[in-house]
């Protein structure tokens, strides 16, 4: 498609296909969903922040105070946004690790998913670029073994499911849909799922339900076919009257 990368879905057979169309629209340069670097160049980005807005060749293009203000809390996170961060700064992602803070982001397009994680303190950071396969589980397990290592702070494990939680059901079925998105939250069992056709998952007609298995606090684990690790999945509103109005996943 292009000459560079191109994203991969992953079937429920496990099988890797080519993806039709190799980025996002250009409508969506406002969420930073057009530019395309390397693992070298997101580093150089990070380095100018943990310098405080100085770029490597010495030229200031933040002030120190503007750079500082970027990973400083500026609002706690809830609901599934808390498996990604547990606050936002002014555009970084800021999340508890076990043993301090990290400062990143990540970022999702079509088949292909990628993480920057920087601790300023300890002036380390490392950058992963993924275009296929079980992404989410390979950052985890990457990701963690090298911040222990480089920086001495490891990612914190998912909530627990706890399966004797009880779900009232009627509070969350239903349509959401958004852009790009369309998750429908059908009965399951004794429990509730959900069929997501999404351009960052899959675009089938007919989806399966995945189950949604409940942690607490409106918030349930998701496991997505062919992955390693779960996806926290976090309901809003959900003790309205006629239930909730707003499911979130990954953040959104």
């Amino acid at each position: 498609l292009q000459r560079a990368a191109v994203g991969h879905f992953v079937d429920p057979s496990g099988a890797a296909h080519v993806v039709p169309v190799w980025s996002l629209q250009h409508s969506n340069a406002p969420a930073g969903a057009t530019p395309f670097t390397t693992a070298d160049e997101l580093l150089a980005f990070a380095r100018m922040h943990v310098d405080d807005g100085v770029a490597p060749g010495g030229a200031r293009l933040l002030s120190a105070d503007a750079a500082r203000a970027m990973r400083a809390r500026q609002i706690e996170l809830h609901g599934s946004a808390g498996a990604m961060a547990d606050a936002w700064g002014l555009g970084w992602e800021l999340k508890d690790g076990i043993g301090g803070t990290l400062v990143g982001h990540s970022g999702v397009t079509i088949g292909q998913m990628a993480w920057l994680d920087v601790v300023p303190e300890r002036r380390a950071g490392m950058a992963l670029l993924t275009n296929g396969g079980d992404a989410p589980a390979l950052a985890t397990h990457v990701r963690d073994a090298l911040l222990r290592e480089v920086a001495g702070i490891g990612l914190p494990p998912l909530p627990a499911v706890d399966d004797a939680l009880p779900i009232e059901a009627a509070r969350y079925l239903g349509v959401y849909e958004r852009a790009g998105a369309r998750i429908e939250v059908v009965a399951n069992g004794a429990g509730i799922g959900a069929r997501i056709r999404a351009i960052w998952f899959s675009m089938a007609p007919d989806p399966p339900a995945l189950a949604l298995r409940p942690i607490g606090g409106d918030r349930f684990r998701l496991a997505f076919p062919n992955a390693a690790t779960d996806t926290i999945v976090g309901f809003a509103d959900a003790a309205a009257p006629g239930g909730a109005r707003f499911v979130e996943m990954q953040g959104r």
